[in-house]
């Protein structure tokens, strides 16, 4: 993962995605869902710098991937509800959906305090 403050920036905006779809998951506000997929997304392409990087490592293109996945979850769910696309049905289709993004970004946050720990154990 990257290194330095890279790190805990890529770890914070992460969080910020994760909590951010909890509080989609209580609220089931559209605007909810559209913080949740705008921080989800900025949180993508901070980890393409280091999936791009020379130095990458696996746990980069694990969260990297975690991070797509939630992002490909959020985009449907966003149309859904945003429009909906499914009736009555549309928030129940996006929480669905939303409920996966969630599993990733929690997926994607254990990658990263992983890679903090073993960035923290290669310092001593």
């Amino acid at each position: 993962m990257a290194e330095g403050k890279a790190l805990y920036t890529v770890f914070f905006l992460q969080m910020i995605a994760l909590t951010l779809n909890i509080g989609y998951l209580a609220d089931k506000l559209v605007l909810m869902l559209t913080i949740a997929m705008v921080a989800s997304f900025i949180s993508t392409v901070v980890k393409v710098k280091s999936v791009t990087s020379a130095h990458r490592s696996h746990t980069d293109v694990m969260a990297f991937l975690c991070s797509i996945i939630a992002d490909l979850h959020f985009i449907p769910a966003f149309f859904i509800q945003a429009f909906h696309l499914m009736g009555e049905e549309s928030v129940v289709e996006a929480v669905a959906l939303s409920m996966g993004a969630l599993i990733a970004n929690a997926i994607a946050v254990l990658i990263v305090i992983i890679a903090v720990a073993v960035s923290l154990i290669k310092e001593k």
